[in-house]
């Protein structure tokens, strides 16, 4: 079973988080439509420690129809809009902002939650191996953080607490949903010299 298995396996009861696959016109957009050019960098308004962020431009209609169209798909999701009280009235869903991270050795994203209602990331590429990435930092074991995901709860009888997400290559070309005050980050990694590279979106409520 791979990491994305058994992440997914591990959350799909939870309400932290949604896991799918996406569809190869949604992959093609977002692979080949990506201008890495100042003008449309997105750095000063992120919150990463990234050199490379930025926005895509005049996006088509059927790429903003699949991210927010998968909010009705999942029960979860759906559940937790419907437990938003903060409107009078049924308004549509709208992607906001779209964006793709372009994260090289040694940057990261601290603890930071997102804009919106729902965000989202999509794993384009990941360049290293969790093995050899936790030999880093050899005799840490399964607390080894390095590369990684990790979403930071609050429980009432637990405390502030983490849930670490191994992302490996095996997350390469899927989706993960989750509400978007989970406050979240990514770990550095170390043992490759290609970019991990991920888009990330906020679905947000339109009122007009």
């Amino acid at each position: 079973m791979t990491n994305w298995e058994q992440t997914k396996q591990f959350l799909q009861n939870s309400d932290l988080a949604f896991f799918d696959y996406v569809p190869d016109y949604v992959l093609h957009y977002l692979r080949n439509n990506i201008i890495r050019k100042e003008e449309y960098s997105a750095v000063t308004k992120l919150a990463g420690h990234i050199k490379e962020e930025y926005h895509y431009e005049n996006r088509p209609k059927e790429i903003d129809d699949f991210f927010v169209n998968k909010i009705s798909e999942n029960e979860t999701l759906a559940y937790y809009l419907n437990e938003i009280s903060m409107l009078t009235k049924n308004v549509p869903i709208v992607l906001e902002k779209l964006w793709c991270n372009f994260q090289k050795k040694y940057e990261f994203n601290p603890l930071h939650d997102h804009g919106g209602i729902i965000s989202f990331i999509v794993f384009l590429k990941i360049p290293y191996d969790l093995t050899e990435e936790d030999k880093v930092y050899p005799g840490i074991g399964e607390k080894c953080k390095t590369s990684r995901l990790q979403f930071v709860s609050v429980s009432p009888t637990l405390g502030i607490f983490p849930i670490t997400i191994d992302v490996d290559k095996s997350f390469e070309n899927k989706l993960i949903m989750f509400p978007a005050n989970y406050n979240h980050l990514v770990y550095p990694f170390y043992t490759s010299d290609e970019e991990r590279i991920t888009v990330s979106g906020n679905l947000r409520f339109f009122v007009q």
